[in-house]
């Protein structure tokens, strides 16, 4: 038997057992408790006890097939609220010495536990656990659903890519007398910026889009990364920059591709510089195709692509293994940086 703790997370007390006796000092204690089901791993049974929250968070998300649990599993899971009703002494009339004696209740049943020095009736109010529980998205952070496993992977494929990023790292070892014992020193060279572009525009899955403006403020803080938003509109944030909500951001999902402002937003903060990482999320859609070709003059030039420094793209697409359209101009200015490809990615999403 053991108190139900997940992280920093709020829960309202619960215990949780698996057997008879658990379950009897349980009632005597008057402590709320659940059956665990026979099979389920803990694991699986912090996903359950965190269901409402995940599908209320991110309801773009298939949860059923990310978690590999279902509704149906939350069935399983009755939550008994215990309360001492009144106590009687054995042997007296009404009396009983079984453990299991229920009688129905219009708030849940009463149970005579005869287990203790004296009987004592018991109320038990009984609740699926996902009422019990309840949404704690306001409480719950996504780096701490991160830590737990329990978002797409991609967030941490990503994050882990750029921890490793380091380059000129130096370790100097030495034997220190004064402190009789050996210390090293880590040196290493500052890491070149990242740049995140997500394309948000009617072509893109409307579930992809919306569950990504609600998880590109925390992949950008763990990238460190500048970011680009673009759909009908483009707009441009540095990486110490506050990002609107992500209710403000869903306006701008859908619409149509443009080209303008992403250009004037390369040509004042992206190119001439250099990027450790340009991070792209998108479709084929691109700034140069043929339906933008009355804005030719404002096209990115080779010239100005030739200062501009790029150690790695990785390319998030949402049909293929191809670079998406608004990453292309990275691949023009650093034809020789590596690509990595993930076009897997939403098969978590709706």
């Amino acid at each position: 038997m053991y108190q139900l703790k997940i992280g920093s997370i709020p829960l309202p007390k619960l215990y949780i057992v698996e057997d008879k006796a658990e379950v009897k000092k349980c009632r005597s204690l008057g402590i709320p408790f659940l059956i665990k089901p026979s099979g389920w791993s803990d694991e699986k049974l912090i996903k359950a006890v965190l269901w409402r929250t995940l599908v209320n968070k991110f309801p773009h998300i298939d949860w059923t097939n990310t978690l590999k649990i279902n509704p149906y599993d939350l069935n399983q899971l009755e939550v008994v609220e215990v309360a001492s009703c009144h106590e009687t002494n054995p042997g007296l009339e009404g009396g009983s010495s079984d453990d299991n004696l229920y009688t129905t209740m219009d708030d849940g049943y009463r149970v005579r536990d005869g287990g203790l020095d004296h009987e004592v009736d018991l109320a038990e109010k009984r609740s699926s656990i996902d009422n019990y529980i309840g949404d704690l998205g306001y409480y719950v952070s996504i780096e701490e659903l991160q830590s737990l496993k329990l978002l797409p992977v991609f967030l941490d494929d990503i994050t882990n890519a750029i921890k490793t990023n380091l380059s000129n790292t130096v370790y100097m070892d030495g034997y220190n007398k004064k402190l009789e014992c050996n210390l090293g020193s880590w040196y290493g060279s500052e890491q070149a910026p990242n740049l995140i572009i997500l394309d948000t525009s009617g072509s893109i899955p409307r579930g992809v889009a919306g569950t990504m403006v609600t998880l590109i403020d925390t992949l950008r803080n763990q990238a460190n990364a500048d970011l680009i938003i673009t759909s009908w509109c483009s707009k441009y944030y540095k990486a110490n920059e506050d990002l609107p909500s992500p209710d403000e951001l869903a306006g701008m999902i859908g619409g149509m591709n443009e080209c303008s402002q992403f250009y004037r937003i390369l040509r004042q903060h992206i190119l001439g510089k250099h990027w450790g990482n340009v991070i792209v999320f998108g479709d084929s859609d691109a700034p140069d195709d043929s339906r933008f070709h009355r804005y030719a003059k404002q096209r990115i030039k080779d010239r100005e692509l030739q200062t501009t420094k790029i150690d790695r793209i990785m390319a998030f697409d949402t049909y293929r293994e191809r670079v998406p359209g608004y990453g292309l101009w990275a691949t023009a200015a650093s034809p020789k940086a590596p690509i990595e490809y993930n076009w897997r990615w939403t098969s978590c999403m709706k």
